[in-house]
């Protein structure tokens, strides 16, 4: 589907999808990019958000519970938000990306699974 996010998407692709994903803000209930957060970015390690100071500048959540409680309470909007998600998951894809670079004819297996 035209959202899904494929573990082979580019950057742009990951950005492009995230930035039109469902992320309500100051809600953390069914919001697809709190979760992404939740549930693959955050066990792995700390998120981190980069923004400009007259924002608050940057911020790294460790955890989900202080993540949630600076978005719900407005301190974290859904465009950095959005923005700090699709870069980490752009890197933790990399790994992944490269190695369909290296075995294109995988790839092209993928696709036609995808496909079917």
């Amino acid at each position: 589907p035209e959202t899904a996010i494929l573990i082979h998407d580019p950057p742009e692709e990951i950005a492009r999808k995230v930035e039109r994903a469902f992320c309500p803000p100051k809600d953390t209930e069914d919001n697809f990019v709190t979760e992404v957060a939740r549930l693959i970015l955050l066990p792995k390690g700390p998120l981190k958000v980069e923004r400009p100071a007259k924002f608050g500048g940057d911020v790294t959540y460790d955890d989900f519970e202080g993540l949630a409680k600076a978005y719900r309470s407005g301190e974290l909007h859904p465009k950095d938000l959005k923005a700090a998600v699709s870069q980490a998951l752009a890197d933790r894809l990399a790994p992944v990306r490269e190695y369909f670079r290296a075995r294109p004819e995988n790839l092209d297996a993928l696709r036609k699974i995808l496909a079917a």
